[in-house]
């Protein structure tokens, strides 16, 4: 729900800003404070809402970079990125489902939020856009 709410100002956002604009900090504490959760309450607050104002941030901004960079296959591009991300949250799951039966919530988190947060860096380093913003 966060993610469509806020999408329209985050392409205002990227707009005037470009798409790197890091708003990791949300996902951050929405993975860190995970972590510490001890009722179910609190899981709503970091996952739902911390993480769902990083997507809505993050998101909207990365989708059109293929249609920047593909001009013939813009649509399949664009339709290979979807995909990926879509594998990618499948494989979480699974790797999050294993991690919580070896280890206890706390420690599954940590390390979760470890691993997301070196492919959050290594993705903001390698992903460029072609064209700069405008201001």
């Amino acid at each position: 729900m966060v993610l469509t709410l806020l999408s329209f100002i985050t392409g205002k956002i990227g707009d005037h800003l470009g798409f790197k604009v890091n708003c990791s900090i949300f996902w951050l504490a929405g993975m860190l404070g995970s972590a510490f959760c001890t009722e179910l309450w609190q899981f709503f607050i970091t996952q739902g809402v911390l993480q769902g104002i990083d997507n809505a941030l993050i998101f909207p901004l990365v989708m059109p970079l293929p249609a920047q960079w593909f001009l013939k296959y813009r649509a399949f591009a664009t339709g290979v990125i979807v995909a990926v991300c879509s594998f990618g949250d499948a494989m979480a799951t699974l790797i999050m489902y294993k991690m919580l039966a070896a280890l206890c919530l706390k420690r599954t988190f940590l390390i979760y939020t470890e691993i997301n947060a070196a492919c959050y860096i290594v993705a903001l380093i390698l992903v460029k856009e072609r064209r700069s913003p405008s201001r």
